[in-house]
């Protein structure tokens, strides 16, 4: 200001900055506060997500014994066919404390056991055979059969339209043929001729049990497309006059539905009882989802774990 003396411009000039400074220490205790809220908000919602990660966990766990104690109750107590109004196969859902448990358990016998393509390094031909229908059926090429089977057997002899490592060591990046059982059907998407649309219409009809059981089809819980696949002289008329008299307690009963003699295949390889299953358990909390899957052999007549996986 005009006539101020020196002294007073100095004070005003000290306030001034005296109070940016204190407004700046605001500011920043402002952000000091606002951090440590934030970390105090994630390190809570952390614990409470840690929280109910377990609870689901172990309501999955849960899922999974209720799943073997239907399967044991029905070893001992049910119809003498596997079939789809049994209890096992009705898919559970039940409210626990502050979570849900669901429970649903898959006859693996419904599906077309694609191992089953070769035993023993031996190509079985009533089973390629059986496969082929089935890729026709959903309008594949059937050809793919070949490369299937050179992916399972354990030689280096390429069938006409298979595939060995010699192709396999020019994909990028290169591989092997594997050369054994597949162990997941995601395996599948390695072999030569299967891109995404094949794998989504085949493998919703595919099984990749591995045991040295014969494998059967079960008639009672297939799909029509399976069950048309199984025998060559089966139509559709045929496969829907087997889903409606379902359920099919024994094998004999097939003379009263489709006539006696005939159906050679259908009568080798299908069943109306299964020994193998998968039970998926969920557990959810507060929206926290945890999944135990688990596989079953029950062909000792006892409800027996094959493996347990926890998807990520």
């Amino acid at each position: 200001m005009p006539g101020e003396r020196p002294l007073d411009q100095m004070i005003r000039s000290s306030r001034g900055a005296a109070l940016i400074l204190v407004l700046l220490v605001i500011a920043l205790l402002m952000v000091l506060v606002l951090e440590f809220d934030r970390s105090v908000r994630l390190d809570h919602r952390a614990a409470g997500n840690y929280r109910d990660g377990t609870a689901a966990f172990y309501l999955a766990k849960a899922g999974l014994a209720e799943g073997q104690a239907l399967l044991v109750a029905d070893l001992l107590t049910g119809s003498p066919s596997d079939n789809l109004t049994e209890a096992w196969a009705l898919p559970g859902e039940t409210p626990l404390g502050a979570g849900v448990m669901r429970v649903s358990i898959i006859d693996e016998e419904r599906f077309f056991p694609i191992n089953s393509l070769v035993s023993n390094n031996v190509v079985n031909v009533e089973r390629v055979a059986q496969f082929q229908r089935l890729l026709r059926a959903l309008q594949i090429d059937d050809r793919l059969a070949d490369a299937v089977i050179d992916w399972i057997d354990q030689n280096d002899t390429t069938l006409p339209d298979g595939a060995e490592n010699d192709y396999y060591a020019l994909q990028s990046p290169p591989y092997h043929a594997h050369n054994g059982p597949i162990d997941s059907l995601e395996e599948l998407r390695l072999i030569k001729g299967v891109n995404d649309d094949v794998y989504n219409r085949l493998v919703p009809h595919l099984t990749a049990l591995q045991s040295d059981n014969i494998y059967y089809i079960n008639l009672n819980t297939a799909d029509p497309i399976v069950l048309g696949a199984i025998d060559q002289d089966l139509t559709t008329d045929l496969v829907d006059r087997l889903i409606a008299e379902r359920p099919i307690e024994s094998l004999p009963e097939l003379d009263a539905i489709l006539g006696s003699g005939g159906f050679p295949s259908l009568r080798s390889t299908a069943s109306v009882t299964s020994d193998f299953f998968t039970i998926e358990a969920e557990g959810i909390v507060n929206g926290i989802s945890k999944v135990i899957i688990m596989r079953l052999d029950r062909s000792a007549n006892s409800v027996a774990p094959l493996w347990v996986r926890t998807p990520s």
